[in-house]
C-alpha cells in the first residue's frame, strides 16, 4: 500500500487493543500540552500588544506605559526609554512563559527577530528608532503572530478529531482481526475459510482507507505549516516524543501486514 511507504512498522504481534489505547493516550496528551502552551502564548501576545499600544512615540518618556501597567518598572527619562520599555514588556509577557526556556531558549533579540523579522526587531531595539511607523509595524507583526497561534488552535482541534476517528476505526479493526485469528483455525470447511478470506479483504480495504484519510490530514497540515520541504510537519513536531513518529500510519502498516499473514495462512 502506497500510504505506508517509508513508515516504520510496529511489530504486528504488539498491535493489541491495550497497546492502541496506551498509544492514543500519548497522542491526546501531546495535543493537550501543545494546546495549553498555545493558549498561553496567545494570552502573552495579547498582553504584549496592549503594552505596546500604551506607548506614544514622539515623547521620550515611558510614563504612559508605567501608568497603564504599574507592574512594569519605571525607566529613566531618556531617549532610550522606548527601547527599554519594549524589551521589558516582551520579557514580562512572552519570555515570562513558564516553558519559554525549554521550548525556545532564545535571547531577547533572537526571539524578537524570529517572531517579527529582522527589520522590525532592529527598529524597536535600537535607540531613537521607536517611531510611530515602527510601533505600527510591530503591532502588525504581533497580530500576525497571534493569528498564527489562533489558527494552530483550530488545527489542534481538527487533529484531535482526526486522531479520535482513527482510534475508533483501528479499535474496530483490531477486534475483528483478533476474532478471525482466534477462530479460523477451528474450521477446515472450505466455505467458512472463503468467508474469512472475504472478510479479511474487506478489513484490508478499511485499513487502507484509514491510512488514506490520515495521510490526507498530514498532507493538508504540511501544506499549511511547512515553508520548506525539509521543515518537520505538524505530526512530527507534535509527536516527537512518541515512537513511531507517524503512529496512525505505522499501526495501519502493521495491521495490513497482519491481515496479509492471515490471508496467506488461510490459503495454505
Amino acid at each position: 500500500l502506497s500510504y505506508y511507504h517509508g513508515v516504520k512498522m510496529r511489530s504486528a504481534a504488539a498491535v493489541t487493543e491495550r497497546y492502541l489505547t496506551e498509544l492514543f493516550e500519548q497522542l491526546y496528551s501531546a495535543i493537550n500540552t501543545e494546546e495549553i502552551r498555545t493558549q498561553q502564548e496567545c494570552k502573552a501576545f495579547r498582553a504584549f500588544s496592549d503594552q505596546i499600544q500604551s506607548l506614544q512615540p514622539g515623547n521620550h518618556s515611558s510614563s504612559t506605559a508605567v501608568a497603564s501597567h504599574p507592574h512594569i518598572r519605571r525607566f529613566p527619562s531618556s531617549a532610550d526609554d522606548y527601547q527599554t520599555a519594549v524589551q521589558q514588556a516582551y520579557e514580562d509577557t512572552i519570555m515570562d512563559l513558564s516553558f519559554y526556556e525549554t521550548e525556545y531558549g532564545e535571547s531577547y533579540l533572537e526571539s524578537l527577530s524570529e517572531e517579527f523579522g529582522t527589520e522590525v526587531a532592529t527598529a524597536v531595539s535600537s535607540p531613537h528608532c521607536f517611531t510611530h511607523a515602527a510601533k505600527q509595524a510591530l503591532l502588525c507583526r504581533i497580530a500576525e503572530a497571534l493569528s498564527k497561534r489562533e489558527n494552530l488552535l483550530e488545527t489542534l482541534s481538527d487533529e484531535r478529531h482526526s486522531i479520535a476517528t482513527s482510534e475508533s476505526e483501528l479499535t474496530s479493526l483490531i477486534s475483528q482481526i483478533d476474532h478471525i485469528e482466534a477462530t479460523m483455525g477451528t474450521s477446515s470447511d472450505h466455505r467458512t475459510r472463503d468467508g474469512y478470506q472475504q472478510r479479511l479483504s474487506v478489513l484490508s480495504d478499511q485499513c487502507e482507507s484509514v491510512a488514506h484519510n490520515r495521510q490526507g490530514v498530514i498532507q493538508s497540515q504540511r501544506e499549511t505549516y511547512c515553508d520548506e520541504p525539509s521543515d518537520p510537519d505538524l505530526t512530527a513536531y507534535l509527536y516527537q516524543s512518541v515512537e513511531p513518529t507517524y503512529p496512525v500510519l505505522s499501526l495501519c502498516s502493521s495491521l495490513a501486514s497482519q491481515i496479509d499473514t492471515l490471508r496467506s495462512e488461510l490459503s495454505s
